[in-house]
């Protein structure tokens, strides 16, 4: 009687005991199950986010296509399918006339075909006062030709402090990516006479 009095006892006491062990088991998987859950849930709702953004972005262009194509168009004009230095050396030197610059220079360097548009390299060289030069420039910026400006150097003039030289490294292009190379001799102009500009061909 003792002994089966001892050995209930015990299972009593030890069948909670497992119990609660089963029940933190179960509950630690759950946890870890609802973790995964969240943390799946999470990393949906970023995914959701991120492709809502680029939804967004594409209704973007689409409704910027239009402005998008007339940009485009425009700046198409603006790059003649020749050369024409003659018409881009008037421009300048109009552009000159109206700044009242003292001194322009104009030299093209050989012409680089880059796929399916010619790189036309020219320097510019100005003498002036620095009104004059900032003037110039900015018309230059503005010109109705793609003219890209890269580099530019200024100094003080030797014979005058008032006023200033400037050489300017700019980039002119044409859409004939196939033009052979051709030397173009330096053009020297001033405001109060225009220099007639020849076209040589590349030796």
């Amino acid at each position: 009687m003792n002994k089966d009095s001892s050995g209930t006892k015990i299972l009593l006491i030890a069948l909670p005991v497992l119990f609660a062990a089963a029940m933190l088991i179960l509950i630690y998987f759950k946890v870890g199950q609802i973790t995964n859950a969240a943390t799946e849930l999470v990393t949906e709702q970023v995914g959701l986010q991120q492709d809502k953004d680029r939804l967004g972005e594409l209704e973007s262009i689409k409704s910027r296509e239009t402005q998008i194509k007339q940009e485009y168009d425009k700046a198409l004009k603006m790059i003649p399918k020749e050369p024409m230095e003659e018409n881009l050396i008037k421009d300048i030197q109009q552009k000159a006339v109206l700044t009242m610059a003292d001194f322009v220079q104009i030299k093209f360097n050989p012409r680089v075909p880059v796929d399916n548009y010619t790189d036309m390299p020219l320097d510019i060289s100005f003498s002036g006062d620095y009104a004059e030069f900032i003037k110039l420039l900015e018309s230059l910026r503005n010109s109705e030709r793609v003219l890209r400006l890269d580099n530019m150097t200024v100094s003080a003039s030797q014979e005058d402090t008032s006023k200033i030289t400037a050489n300017i490294t700019a980039h002119s292009f044409c859409l004939d990516g196939g033009l052979a190379q051709q030397q173009v001799t330096p053009q020297t102009t001033t405001p109060q006479q225009t220099t007639q500009q020849t076209t040589t061909p590349q030796q």
